[in-house]
């Protein structure tokens, strides 16, 4: 549950908070409401943005990150990425320690920068750019897992490289739903290099909206 003043003092966006405000403008401005409503009445970012309103949420948005990035694994054969994945789920789950998933995070940006570099070095195909957005989305919702726990401005710095391409203002706060929205925007664009988006988004949606309601990270 969320409410406008809720909203109000993370600073929202003039268009978003406009929008959310309209919606609810029968509310008091303490009134809890759902905060899944705010994918009706504005849109999948500005829902994603509003996890940073909801205090001890991380670990189920590091899920949603995670989620995003394995549903990429289908256009990328480099095992390593789902390895990596299988590791983050862990330390997601309290399974894994943080040096084993610094470990396998090393070694899969390892992996990908080989993979880039091999790439620049041919006139990329739709397989490769799909394959670039899978591993990209594996590498960074691995690198939001691990940092997820950090409260320092180190963690503000490294995250506000994503601010031009993911639209929002990065804090060490935002961490989990800043890649989140990376790790889905990612798996929209693989999507995209194969023509088979047209259930991404939605998908993306039903589940965001089903894990907010629930509060919990259902499987």
């Amino acid at each position: 549950m969320i409410s406008l003043r809720m909203i109000r003092e993370n600073s929202p966006c003039a268009s978003g908070w406009r929008k959310v405000r309209e919606a609810n403008k029968h509310r008091d401005i303490d009134d809890m409401f759902p905060m899944s409503s705010i994918l009706e009445s504005n849109d999948f970012s500005d829902t994603l943005w509003s996890a940073r309103c909801i205090e001890n949420q991380k670990k189920l948005f590091a899920n949603f990150a995670w989620w995003c990035a394995n549903k990429t694994l289908t256009y990328t054969r480099d095992k390593c990425f789902s390895d990596c994945l299988v590791v983050v789920k862990k330390y997601i789950d309290g399974n894994a320690t943080r040096e084993e998933l610094k470990t396998v995070i090393s070694f899969t940006r390892k992996a990908a920068d080989t993979i880039y570099a091999a790439h620049s070095r041919s006139v990329y195909s739709h397989v490769n750019n799909a394959a670039i957005h899978a591993n990209d989305s594996v590498v960074h919702a691995a690198d939001a897992v691990y940092s997820s726990d950090d409260d320092d401005d180190a963690n503000a710095v490294y995250y506000d490289s994503y601010i031009d391409y993911v639209d929002l203002a990065a804090d060490a706060a935002d961490t989990s739903s800043i890649v989140a929205y990376y790790s889905s925007c990612a798996l929209n664009s693989a999507a995209n290099v194969f023509n088979d988006s047209s259930g991404v988004r939605k998908e993306q949606e039903e589940k965001l909206k089903q894990i907010i309601d629930a509060g919990v990270w259902l499987d």
